[in-house]
């Protein structure tokens, strides 16, 4: 009697425990690097060193902020600078993107600042550090 509860008990707790580690990985939050552009009239360039590398199908990313004029953000692998990963244009006012963009590099991404007459206002690019 003993041994087939024991054997009954076993799946449902492998199971349990495989269903657990699933749900974590598919809806776990990922942590961000927060980018702050400090002169927002003048291109500007980081590189993302966060994390040892990005193994992305998905990639997330956050603009928040606000600007007189146009702009947009390039971001392209560190290793391949040829590969543009993705670019977004951004309006004159408030901005507040939750944005994804593929990325299947496994590497440092670069990421490229460039104004279109800005002559005021702030930026933060928070890009996913998983």
């Amino acid at each position: 009697m003993l041994q087939k509860i024991k054997r009954n008990i076993a799946p449902i707790v492998l199971n349990a425990a495989l269903f657990f580690g699933i749900w974590m990985l598919l809806f776990k939050k990922p942590d961000y690097l927060a980018i702050s552009v400090k002169d927002v009239q003048k291109p500007q360039f980081y590189v993302d060193t966060s994390a040892t590398f990005h193994d992305f199908v998905s990639l997330p990313l956050k603009i928040e902020g606000e600007l007189d004029a146009p702009a947009y953000i390039e971001i392209r692998d560190y290793d391949n600078p040829n590969y543009i990963v993705d670019r977004i244009n951004l309006k004159a006012g408030k901005t507040a993107l939750n944005y994804r963009t593929d990325y299947y590099g496994r590497g440092f991404l670069r990421i490229s600042y460039k104004p279109y007459g800005v002559k005021k206002g702030h930026l933060v690019i928070k890009v996913a550090t998983i």
